[in-house]
């Protein structure tokens, strides 16, 4: 079944995008990713964590952001 409210697509306050999921796994490694103005600086951030704990899923996430961006901001 496909969570359609998990992968809903929105933005920080700074423009970044992510999604619920994305948000709430951030959130759950005191992440505050409102802040951040750039995907770089976020995932910047989210390795300095990852380096500190061992969470699978904030590593998917960090792979979706930067795949998402990858996609959004590569001209092609």
């Amino acid at each position: 079944e496909i969570d359609f409210n998990a992968n809903f697509i929105g933005y920080n306050r700074q423009g970044v995008v992510l999604t619920n999921r994305e948000i709430d796994v951030l959130k759950r490694n005191s992440i505050d990713y409102e802040k951040f103005s750039s995907v770089s600086e976020l995932l910047y951030e989210i390795d300095d964590v990852i380096s500190e704990v061992d969470d699978m899923e904030l590593e998917e996430v960090a792979s979706n952001i930067s795949e998402r961006n990858y996609y959004l901001n590569t001209k092609k």
